[in-house]
């Protein structure tokens, strides 16, 4: 492989650790397993379905997080 290409391949990898480290910030896990937990507990059924939407949000966000990861570490093996 030329040097070029690995300089290439090199600064999408930067890229893509930038995107992923700033997913990561973003993302509040903390918050995700409380309203979870809140949702299994069952106690307040009236915000149950507010609860839920919250957790559907939150969800995508986290998948977001799990694929960007996966393209960075798809980048990150040299073929």
């Amino acid at each position: 492989m030329n040097n070029n290409r690995l300089k290439q391949r090199f600064s999408k990898l930067e890229k893509a650790l930038k995107k992923l480290d700033r997913g990561l910030q973003i993302f509040d896990y903390k918050a995700f397993l409380e309203k979870r937990e809140s949702l299994r507990a069952g106690n307040n059924h009236d915000e149950d379905e507010h609860i839920l939407l919250e957790l559907e949000e939150l969800d995508l966000e986290r998948e977001g997080i799990i694929q960007r990861f996966e393209y960075t570490f798809e980048l990150f093996i040299l073929k």
